[in-house]
């Protein structure tokens, strides 16, 4: 195999930022994931390491079912694409962290205000990387699961 310096985490954090920009389309949240002043990959490992446990709020009992949307939807890609499970799930777990930064775009996004209490229109990076390390717990997966789905049925 050619090594091309990347190293596989470093491409499936190209694969999901790139989803921010060509498939949801938004080129603004794309930017700023990109200009912030920590890589993509320390949150988007922490998540898939930590299998998104920490991301959602109600204990092991929600995670489970999160992750049994996560085989399903990986078991439905791989009766209509015909690819392995394994890559199906990949697919999966890049959509969920797509998802979950486009479900906090609006925090993301905010504008900052100065110490004299004037919007200046930017958003903090330094915020930003906060709701990313500290993700706002989910208390209902399904607009999380929404959105996966729709970004996988974009990508088709």
């Amino acid at each position: 195999m050619f090594w091309t310096g990347e190293s596989p985490l470093e491409i499936m954090t190209s694969s999901i930022v790139s989803k921010i920009r060509f498939v949801a389309r938004d080129e603004q949240l794309f930017s700023f994931v990109l200009c912030m002043p920590v890589p993509p990959q320390l949150y988007f490992a922490k998540w898939i390491r930590l299998m998104f446990g920490r991301e959602v709020a109600g204990g092991i009992k929600s995670v489970m079912h999160l992750w049994d949307a996560f085989f399903d939807l990986a078991s439905a890609r791989t009766s209509v694409e015909e690819v392995p499970i394994s890559i199906a799930l990949l697919d999966v777990l890049k959509a969920a962290a797509c998802g979950m930064i486009l479900l906090i775009r609006p925090l993301l996004l905010a504008p900052t205000m100065t110490y004299g209490g004037m919007m200046t229109g930017d958003p903090d990076p330094e915020a930003g990387i906060s709701f990313l390390m500290n993700y706002p717990p989910l208390d209902d997966i399904r607009p999380l699961l929404e959105t996966i789905s729709a970004l996988l049925a974009k990508e088709k």
